[in-house]
């Protein structure tokens, strides 16, 4: 029923038959009409929902990086809903929620945790969703916005995060916009599993899978790429003292444990910028870019001096450390060599010490 037709007239007056089939007729063909006009202008909001969700998918499946991804979204929803509200809530590794860059800053609030809650109870309830148009209808009818969308980020059926548009105004939503931005936010989380899964598989082929480290090779192009943009470079080459003597007495385990304890330690105290990477074995190389020397030979003596301390059984490093700046560039090849040369000058040494490339 899209209305209704009252005719009155200020004189006692009976309507005919063929008048009263004459005004059905008309209040019929007036809601036939209507009806058209209706579903002419439901097919055009499809059309721009469809092709609104299809511009998405395509961008978003045009390589760009995670922080561009919500960006854009957040692009997306704003002009489809104009929410008071939005927010991008991610579960991290340590399964806590961060509330990332492009969220209004009322999600950092007591009541944005509020909300956050709200909607995180009611997906794990079993709703695929979360669509309220008027919250105040229910227990939580003391929260300020009326209006929730509330939409999960999924990732092979886990859920990562949560996208949240709110507006004080009830009603505000309507059940076609909440339909249309379901499928826009379930096509990003495709998007958005892809990349996460492209970036794991990157890691594989970035990193050493016993310490955590970059591998190698990762390492080779970063010093090279650094030679040709930067005004200067340290590099460090450092071994494991003894180590066949830890595999020997205490088993290849044990060993590997002690590898992850240092390469743990590392990570924990590299300078920011620096690269660590497996060499090979019990070898590891670090790279600072652009460094000051002094920094790199700092940095190593710590490691000389604490290594020890950090590892159990106790081990300790022999060191080679070798820089270059723009009046002497090097190759990596050049590189590599020195810092071998005196690292193993470190080993004839006597080990457990460090030597600085002249």
């Amino acid at each position: 029923i899209y209305g209704l037709v009252q005719i009155e007239n200020s004189c006692p007056f009976l309507f005919t038959m063929t008048q009263k089939k004459f005004l059905c007729k008309l209040a019929k063909t007036a809601g036939s009409a209507l009806e058209n006009a209706n579903l002419y202008d439901q097919s055009h909001r499809l059309i721009e929902d469809l092709r609104l969700v299809n511009e998405t998918s395509h961008k978003l499946n045009s390589g760009m990086h995670f922080n561009e991804m919500i960006h854009f979204l957040r692009r997306q929803l704003v002009n489809a809903l104009a929410p008071d509200e939005i927010g991008f809530i991610f579960i991290n590794e340590n399964k806590f929620k961060e509330v990332i860059g492009p969220s209004t800053a009322f999600f950092k609030s007591e009541n944005g945790e509020r909300y956050i809650k709200y909607v995180e109870d009611s997906i794990r309830g079993g709703s695929p969703a979360l669509f309220e148009a008027d919250v105040s209808e229910t227990e939580k009818g003391d929260l300020p916005y009326k209006a929730i969308i509330g939409l999960p980020i999924q990732n092979q059926d886990e859920t990562i995060g949560y996208v949240i548009c709110l507006h004080e105004v009830a009603y505000f939503f309507s059940f076609d916009k909440y339909k249309m931005v379901q499928s826009l936010v379930g096509h990003s989380s495709l998007a958005i599993s892809n990349l996460l899964l492209r970036n794991q598989l990157r890691s594989l082929a970035e990193k050493d899978h016993l310490t955590g480290l970059y591998a190698r090779r990762y390492l080779d192009n970063a010093v090279q790429k650094s030679i040709r943009k930067d005004v200067g470079g340290t590099f460090i080459l450092f071994d494991i003292d003894d180590f066949k003597k830890v595999n020997d007495g205490y088993g290849h385990n044990v060993g590997d444990k002690v590898l992850k304890q240092v390469s743990t330690f590392i990570m924990k105290e590299i300078p920011k910028g620096a690269i660590a990477a497996r060499w090979g074995g019990e070898e590891i190389a670090i790279y600072l870019s652009a460094s000051n020397p002094e920094l790199g030979k700092v940095f190593c003596e710590r490691l000389v001096a604490e290594i020890p301390k950090i590892t159990q059984p106790s081990i300790t490093i022999s060191a080679g450390i070798t820089n270059w700046t723009a009046n002497e560039k090097v190759s990596l090849t050049e590189l590599v060599k020195n810092a071998d040369e005196v690292l193993y000058e470190a080993k004839k040494k006597g080990k457990n010490q460090l030597v600085v490339y002249n």
